[in-house]
């Protein structure tokens, strides 16, 4: 198998453009050649109530994400972006558990001050967003992030089917 880049990203505050920020990154990696999946967790991973055990629902949103990407990856997609409202610590190992050869990068994109007065897990990333638009705060991301999907992988492993 070959690896499988996964950027979560999140933010502390919903309603922050996440979605945007992740379809702008989905356009970026397409525009590079690169089928790439975009996942809003929060909407496969709506449950109520939440399990005591996972008060975030980021088990069973894994979960969803895991029993789809055999889906994705039989239509030649090498690579996800997800997004959900809230980080969690353990985030990358449930991915990696998961997702065979998942090779996850987490990103927290907000303003600097939400950041200082709300802080939760610590992502391998964090991108201030303040003053920036949509596509300048993708653009952010994939830079912060080892230019995701590439990082430290080999691009051509990535395109094609």
């Amino acid at each position: 198998m070959s690896a499988v880049p996964i950027l979560w990203l999140h933010d502390a505050t919903a309603g922050d453009g996440k979605s945007g920020i992740g379809w702008e990154l989905l356009v970026g990696t397409s525009r590079d050649g690169i089928k790439t999946a975009y996942v809003d967790l929060e909407y496969v991973g709506a449950f109520a109530p939440t399990p005591v055990g996972d008060p975030g629902n980021h088990r069973l949103k894994i979960g969803m994400l895991a029993a789809m990407w055999p889906a994705y990856q039989s239509t030649g997609v090498r690579c996800i972006v997800a997004f959900t409202s809230t980080g969690v610590a353990d985030v990358a190992d449930i991915l990696r558990e998961s997702i065979p050869d998942a090779v996850v990068t987490t990103c927290r994109a907000d303003d600097a001050e939400t950041v200082k007065t709300q802080p939760d897990a610590v992502p391998d990333v964090a991108v201030d967003t303040t003053g920036l638009g949509v596509d300048e705060v993708a653009e952010a991301v994939r830079a912060a992030a080892r230019n995701w999907p590439f990082g430290d992988l080999e691009g051509s492993a990535l395109r094609g089917g």
